[in-house]
């Protein structure tokens, strides 16, 4: 009797010993905190958030459906995430991002700055950037970036008119045209920073 008591409190000893083994803090209460995971949280994860378990460490050959992943696979994919193995991203807000499917909107409202489009997929148009796609570069498309507008810090390949970081200043008069090289011949008034002079009277040349 007394030997199968001694038995049974070494094996519930053994257990607990390995089951608190798996947590942190002073009360053993606490899950081990990424990329840490395994006995005492020794362990570290070689892998992204959403796929290292506190317990067994990673676990990217377990096949989850898409949209989940986790012991038992019941964890939803973490905002941006979602998708197979929660690999893809929602280029949308978190309340339109779904964690299966994506971002769940048919128009622009709710991406991110410089995407448009079922799933916010697509890349804004050149020349349009931005929240909404809603702004527009002032320079050759080569250097317009669908999310930050022009991208250079001089006048090469502003459009014609305009200079400067990301193209957004205006010829000074008297000058206009490409890379403001041009001078208009008339009052400022009638100069315009693209075109140069835009009337026809004595003295004034376009």
């Amino acid at each position: 009797m007394e030997y199968a008591i001694a038995t049974c409190f070494i094996t519930t000893f053994e257990v607990f010993t390995q089951v608190s083994g798996l947590f942190g803090g002073s009360n053993w209460s606490t899950p081990c905190i990424y990329p840490h995971y395994g006995e005492q949280c020794k362990h570290q994860c070689n892998c992204t958030e959403e796929l290292c378990d506190h317990v067994i460490g990673c676990f990217e050959h377990q096949v989850c459906s898409a949209g989940f992943y986790g012991v038992n696979c019941t964890a939803h994919c973490r905002y941006p995430s979602y998708g197979e193995l929660c690999q893809q991203m929602c280029n949308c807000s978190e309340e339109f991002c779904d964690h299966i499917k994506g971002c769940l909107i048919y128009q622009q409202q709710g991406c991110s700055a410089g995407f448009y489009g079922v799933n916010c997929t697509a890349h804004c148009r050149y020349p349009s950037y931005g929240e909404l796609c809603q702004q527009k570069c002032n320079c050759s498309e080569q250097f317009c970036d669908n999310i930050e507008g022009c991208m250079m810090n001089q006048n090469q390949g502003c459009s014609a008119g305009f200079y400067g970081v990301n193209c957004i200043d205006h010829c000074r008069y008297p000058s206009y045209g490409e890379l403001c090289q041009r001078k208009c011949n008339c009052s400022g008034e009638f100069c315009d920073h693209i075109q140069g002079c835009m009337i026809y009277q004595q003295g004034c040349k376009i």
